[in-house]
C-alpha cells in the first residue's frame, strides 16, 4: 500500500513529468508506429481504438517522496545536461552509475543495433570510467541492411561491430566503446579471461544462436555477472533479466527452448498432457539411472581426469550437480544394503513427488498469473493445466 504522505504527492510528480520526454518510451512507441506504418497496405488490420501504456512504478522511489510538491529533488533538478530527463525521473546519480557501467556486449546483429542506439541516447557508458565492449564476429551484407538499421551500403563488408559503435558514437560522441571482431567461447578464453570478466559491471546478449547464449549464461554464473538476454522471432521478442543470487539463471529459466519440442519451463514444472508426463519420466529416467551412473564409471577409471574435468568446467551449476550425485551414490555404494537402496528411493521419492512441488506453490501461488503460449492472455497456471 503507498503510504498516505506518498499519496498527494504522486499527482504532483505524475503533472512534473507529464512533459518529460524518456528515450526507453520513445523507442517502444517507435516500435509500435513502424508496425502500424506497415499496414497501410491493407494486409494487416490497424489497432482500433486507443493504446494506453505506462511506467507508473518508475515513480514509486524514494526519490520522489522526499520532495515537497513544489519543488522537485535536488537529485532530479536540472542541470542543462542532455540527460536532464533521464534525470528527472530516475535521478543524476542513477545517471551517473549509467554513465560509468562497464558493460560488454556480445552480438551485434538487428538487437545489438537497438541496444547500442539505445545505450548511446541514455549516456550508458559515456561517463570518464564507462566503457562498451562490443563483440561480433560477421560482417555486413547486404541482406542485413533492412533489419540492422545502424548499417548503410557503404557498410557493406564491413565488420558489424566497428560500423555499429561508429554510428553510437555519432549519436552520442561521449559513448566509451571497444569493438572486437572476436567470437565468445571456450576457445576465445586467453582475450576474455578472469580479469576481462571479473572488470565487467553486466552483460547484454544479442545472440542468435543458443550454444553462445548458455556459454555466456555460464559465465555469468561463474563470476557472478547480471545479464541482459533478449530475443526476436518474427514480430515478436522476449526479454529475460538474469540477476545473480535473485532469479533463475537463462539456462533455468524456461526462454531457452528452441524448436518444436516440448518447452522444458512446462517439462519441469507443468508436465499435464500425457506426452508430457511420458517426457518427463523418460529425463528422470536418464538423469538418475544413466548419466550418473556414466559419471561414476568416468570417476572409476580416472578420479584425477574427472576432477581435473570438473574444476574446468565453465557450466558451474551443472559441476556441482554432478559432483553431488557422484558423492551421493559413493556414500551408497561404500555399503550396499537393502536399507540403503530403500533410504535413496524414499529420498528420491520425496523429492519428485513432495519437495519440488512445494517448491512450485510457492513460486507460482494460486492467484500466480502467467502467459498462455496459444492466446498471450495471462492466465492462471490452474487454468492453463485444466484444474
Amino acid at each position: 500500500m503507498v503510504p498516505s504522505s506518498s499519496v498527494c504527492l504522486f499527482p504532483c510528480q505524475f503533472l512534473r513529468h507529464f512533459h518529460t520526454p524518456l528515450q526507453p518510451f520513445a523507442a517502444f512507441l517507435g516500435g509500435i508506429c513502424a508496425q502500424e506504418v506497415v499496414k497501410v497496405a491493407g494486409k494487416f488490420t490497424p489497432i482500433p481504438g486507443w493504446l494506453h501504456f505506462n511506467a507508473v512504478e518508475a515513480q514509486h522511489s524514494p526519490l520522489f517522496f522526499q520532495a515537497l510538491p513544489d519543488s522537485p529533488p535536488a537529485d532530479a533538478a536540472p542541470q542543462g545536461s542532455r540527460y536532464d530527463a533521464l534525470a528527472a525521473v530516475y535521478g543524476h546519480s542513477f545517471v551517473k552509475k549509467l554513465q560509468n557501467l562497464k558493460y560488454f556486449m556480445v552480438g551485434c546483429g538487428a538487437l545489438g543495433c537497438e541496444f547500442l542506439k539505445n545505450f548511446a541516447l541514455n549516456g550508458v557508458c559515456c561517463g570518464p570510467d564507462g566503457l562498451l565492449t562490443v563483440t561480433d564476429a560477421d560482417r555486413i551484407e547486404l541482406s542485413n541492411l533492412t533489419r540492422q538499421f545502424l548499417f548503410r551500403e557503404h557498410n557493406v563488408g564491413q565488420p558489424k561491430s566497428k560500423a555499429a559503435t561508429a554510428m553510437a558514437q555519432v549519436m552520442n560522441p561521449g559513448m566509451k566503446v571497444r569493438a572486437l571482431e572476436m567470437f565468445v567461447g571456450p576457445k576465445t578464453e586467453d582475450s576474455f579471461n578472469d580479469e576481462f570478466w571479473m572488470s565487467l559491471d553486466g552483460v547484454c546478449n544479442a545472440l542468435d544462436n543458443m550454444e553462445a547464449r548458455f556459454y555466456v549464461d555460464d559465465q555469468c554464473v561463474k563470476y557472478e555477472k547480471p545479464l541482459l538476454e533478449s530475443g526476436t522471432m518474427g514480430p515478436a521478442g522476449n526479454v529475460d533479466p538474469v540477476v545473480p543470487f535473485k532469479t533463475q539463471t537463462y539456462k533455468d529459466g524456461g526462454q531457452a527452448d528452441e524448436g518444436g519440442g516440448i518447452p522444458m519451463c512446462t517439462l519441469r514444472n507443468f508436465p499435464h498432457l500425457p506426452d508430457h508426463c511420458i517426457e518427463w519420466a523418460r529425463d528422470q529416467f536418464e538423469l538418475f539411472f544413466v548419466k550418473s551412473v556414466k559419471q561414476l564409471k568416468k570417476f572409476h577409471e580416472d578420479p584425477t581426469a574427472f576432477i581435473s574435468e570438473i574444476g574446468t568446467s565453465t557450466d558451474v551449476t551443472q559441476s556441482i550437480f554432478e559432483v553431488r550425485g557422484l558423492l551421493s551414490l559413493l556414500t551408497a555404494a561404500a555399503a550396499p544394503s537393502v536399507r540403503s537402496a530403500g533410504q535413496s528411493a524414499f529420498d528420491f521419492f520425496h523429492l519428485l513427488f513432495r519437495d519440488k512441488i512445494l517448491d512450485l506453490t510457492a513460486a507460482f501461488p494460486a492467484t500466480a498469473r502467467i502467459i498462455d503460449p496459444e492466446t498471450k492472455q495471462a492466465m492462471s497456471h490452474l487454468v492453463l493445466v485444466g484444474m
